[in-house]
């Protein structure tokens, strides 16, 4: 389902969620090359955070928290 005051394709949800996934993991040793892909005004901070993927999510997950970690990284990462 999507909102129309939903900037992104409900599709892009699961993406950033997965990518969330992989950077978030210790183990992973491509952090910096992950958040870099992502580091795109029509990628990352195409979300707005208005949490309609996590109210419409089938599976229950919580896309907008992911999607908000990342780009907290991104902050850190950048030394803004």
């Amino acid at each position: 389902m999507e909102s129309t005051m939903d900037p992104l394709p409900t599709s892009y949800y699961p993406l950033l969620l997965q990518a969330y996934r992989w950077i978030a993991d210790s183990r992973d040793n491509k952090k910096g090359e992950r958040l870099d892909v992502l580091n795109d005004p029509f990628k990352l901070y195409r979300c707005h955070t208005i949490m309609n993927c996590t109210k419409t999510c089938p599976k229950g997950l919580n896309p907008a928290r992911a999607i908000a970690k990342v780009k907290q990284l991104m902050v850190e990462k950048e030394g803004v």
